[in-house]
């Protein structure tokens, strides 16, 4: 199954999973290929940056293209490693002077179908993301 723009956004709901879970399990358990060191990185250079919106969005794609996660849009799953380079590029493509929060709803909170965009677990656990990536975003 190739990968189409309509796609590639619901990866970056990914990151909300990732980053509220942090705080309340370990990470290596329920994000398998991310470790505290990596998340450590990523943030570090996050914070070392101008904090823009388009940077918040590149922190969040940065975060999920280090895990094994998949994404579930339309019933399709998607490992998210091997489309995180898409992601990027798409966020990049597509991103227009406006607030990241804006444009997660925009591009990321259901699929063009009108399904939401949901994460699978390690243990099969699937889980909607958008209301998780809002707070995620409120942190950064």
């Amino acid at each position: 199954m190739g990968l189409n723009a309509k796609k590639i956004p619901a990866l970056l709901l990914l990151a909300a999973f990732l980053q509220a879970g942090l705080a309340h399990a370990e990470q290596d358990q329920i994000y398998p290929g991310l470790t505290e060191g990596v998340r450590q990185t990523l943030r570090a250079r996050y914070e070392q940056s101008q904090g823009t919106e388009l940077r918040k969005l590149l922190y969040l794609v940065d975060l999920v293209s280090k895990t094994d996660l998949e994404i579930l849009y339309d019933g399709t799953f998607f490992r998210t490693a091997a489309i995180s380079p898409f992601v990027r590029l798409f966020v990049l493509q597509h991103y227009k002077n406006q607030p990241a929060e804006k444009w997660l709803r925009e591009w990321c909170s259901t699929s063009r179908r009108g399904n939401p965009i949901s994460v699978r677990f390690p243990n099969g656990t699937t889980v909607t993301a958008l209301e998780l990536l809002v707070g995620e975003l409120k942190s950064l």
